[in-house]
């Protein structure tokens, strides 16, 4: 693409430098979603933070739950088996 004047390719220089999108390009969205990365890094890496702590606390609770769970069964199957003996 040709810029029809000067101030319309400095403008396009100052929104490349703010990290914003160009005008040239027709962006795509892999183009913005960068641009949005690089302006909002701090968020991101917040996000990302409380989404990986999140998966930790999830896996922490199945693998504290399952042995629970398998003990609850163990007990609920020997209570049965005992009111069968004296029935």
């Amino acid at each position: 693409m040709f810029y029809e004047t000067v101030n319309g390719l400095g403008a396009d220089l100052q929104r490349h430098l703010n990290n914003e999108a160009v005008s040239a390009p027709p962006p795509c969205t892999v183009y913005r979603l960068q641009k949005v990365w690089r302006r909002h890094r701090l968020a991101f890496a917040a996000g990302s933070a409380v989404v990986v702590a999140l998966m930790i606390g999830v896996v922490a609770l199945a693998f504290t739950l399952v042995p629970e769970r398998q003990l609850h069964l163990a007990q609920k199957a020997q209570a049965e088996a005992r009111q069968t003996a004296l029935a």
